[in-house]
């Protein structure tokens, strides 16, 4: 259990205290995504209490935490709220208790099954009775094949489904469907804020490990500046009623030295732009434009309509900076494009490059989704500002540290990058018509094969049935998820794979996160 010592009010003296809970991870090159055997060379996630959290190929981030007496090694995820898993067995296997509730549906990923709860640990942290949606239908595929056994959502508690259907029960307390942060905020000390911070670290730098971590209630006192940085309000989208999300608006994007001013098209907003900070994506997701203007600024990039794709020089770079609350951060080039590789018909293997951004066509809650490759440039502290006993909050905000230096990133690119392709099969020659065709080609073969594989690799046991119908939709909108039982819907927002992401063995760039791709919305950048 974390020790009750007294917090100060300010971060940097957070840091210096032992009153929270801190998780390292080390990021280590492995020849599988989903491989976690030590003799393979990967973290080993169960077997190290003082690393609990692996990444995954830059794709997603997993904590190893333990429900009743099974271990589950899980995303961890601020763009939604509940903890869910998929046990393959039943609950009482390992001592949890079904709340013999109606069945709960989290659409972002097609994600089924009852509220459950049972004894939690995460490190030193221990909830008694913590509750959790015991999956038994979940076309999550991509997720699964990437060692992860489920989410644990890190956002509001006004965004989580079990959380709601406990409330709509009726029959339980509303404390006993919490979210997990939520439970360990409780055992806070009278006084101290509820905040989490995240420094994500990347594969694929010069060095074959890099350090990262996710803290619950303290600073690393390397990041001790970030006490220094303005308060990122959160937006209270009245879309959304109630539902929070960390949702901060963004002044401006800088592109190839270039500032250009956004204005965002979030139906009953004003002014800024608006962004999700979300750990359990790996993408950027933008306006149409700003994708334009950043790919087209990259020498030889060239953009293909018909797999919505831009393929650029593997060596050729430009420059991206986001602006909050007055400040630059910088974009490492290294996150903004990606070698991938395509077997071609001849038997040949090749590797190209394309872009990490995405067009983001709905606007309905935000404009952008700043997912991994925005978050492993800064270090991020997600304030839940004021809480009360029921966990609702107030006034919670965002504070970013950049930790990617602008001066020196265009240089480690280039060796950075240099030394991948040197591991990598030869580069496509792809100013050659025949061979952008066959690449092409295989793209849009992947994005079918993907599709399939998909929903191949995802459980398909059936939900359990009622003979009562009452559906719960929070937030943010979207397609109603259908039922014909008696459930509780939560309809969140997420980006998904690209159906071109993957899709064979030689074809394995895979982005993490949940399925169903964001459509994108044309927004202007007007320069300033």
């Amino acid at each position: 259990m974390p020790s009750t010592t007294g917090l100060s009010a300010t971060l940097l003296a957070l840091a210096a205290q032992a009153a929270a809970l801190k998780i390292p991870f080390t990021q280590v090159v492995r020849p599988h995504a989903h491989s976690f055997s030590a003799s393979s060379g990967a973290v080993n996630a169960l077997a190290a209490p003082s690393a609990p959290v692996a990444d995954v190929f830059d794709n997603l981030y997993l904590a190893t935490i333990t429900l009743g007496t099974q271990k589950f090694n899980v995303q961890l995820d601020t763009g939604s709220s509940d903890l869910w898993v998929q046990a393959g067995v039943a609950a009482s296997s390992f001592n949890a208790t079904d709340l013999a509730l109606p069945a709960v549906n989290i659409t972002y990923g097609s994600v089924s099954g009852t509220p459950a709860t049972a004894k939690f640990t995460l490190g030193s942290y221990v909830v008694d009775e913590q509750a959790f949606l015991d999956v038994t239908e979940a076309d999550m595929g991509s997720l699964f094949a990437q060692g992860a056994n489920g989410v644990l959502g890190l956002s509001f508690n006004s965004a989580s489904a079990v959380q709601t259907a406990v409330s709509a029960a009726g029959s339980l307390p509303a404390s006993k469907g919490q979210s997990v942060l939520s439970s360990l905020f409780a055992q806070q000390p009278a006084g101290a804020r509820d905040f989490i911070a995240f420094s994500l670290g990347r594969v694929g730098d010069l060095d074959t490990t890099s350090q990262g971590s996710f803290s619950i209630g303290e600073v690393d006192a390397k990041f001790a500046a970030v006490n220094n940085a303005p308060k990122l309000s959160v937006f209270a989208n009245k879309n959304a009623g109630a539902l929070q999300r960390w949702t901060v608006p963004v002044d401006a994007i800088q592109v190839a030295g270039v500032t250009y001013n956004v204005t965002t098209a979030v139906k009953n907003a004003s002014g800024k732009q608006l962004a999700l900070l979300d750990t359990g994506s790996s993408l950027v997701l933008l306006p149409q434009h700003a994708i334009t203007t950043i790919y087209s600024s990259i020498d030889g990039a060239k953009y293909d309509k018909e797999t919505d794709m831009w393929f650029v020089p593997c060596l050729n770079q430009t420059t991206v900076s986001f602006v909050f609350g007055g400040q630059s951060f910088a974009v490492h080039p290294l996150d903004v494009t990606h070698p991938t590789q395509a077997g071609l018909k001849d038997g040949t293997v090749v590797t190209y490059c394309v872009n990490t951004f995405q067009v983001n066509k709905d606007t309905s809650e935000f404009d952008v989704v700043l997912g991994d490759a925005f978050l492993r440039n800064v270090f991020a502290v997600y304030d839940f500002g004021d809480v009360d006993a029921v966990g609702k909050t107030a006034n919670p905000f965002v504070k970013l540290l950049s930790v990617t230096d602008k001066s020196s990133a265009p240089a480690d690119f280039v060796q950075s990058r240099k030394q991948a392709l040197e591991t990598l099969p030869p580069l496509a020659p792809m100013t050659e018509a025949a061979t952008f065709a066959a690449v092409k080609n295989f793209v849009l073969q992947s994005s079918v094969k993907s599709s399939s594989t998909e929903k191949a690799a995802s459980s398909s046991a059936a939900a359990p049935k009622s003979t009562h119908k009452t559906t719960h939709k929070i937030g943010f909108s979207g397609k109603k998820g259908k039922s014909k039982t008696k459930t509780t819907t939560t309809t969140i927002k997420k980006p998904v794979i690209p159906p071109w992401s993957s899709g064979g063995e030689r074809h394995s760039w895979g982005w993490s996160v949940h399925p169903g791709r964001i459509p994108l919305a044309q927004q202007s950048c007007e320069e300033a």
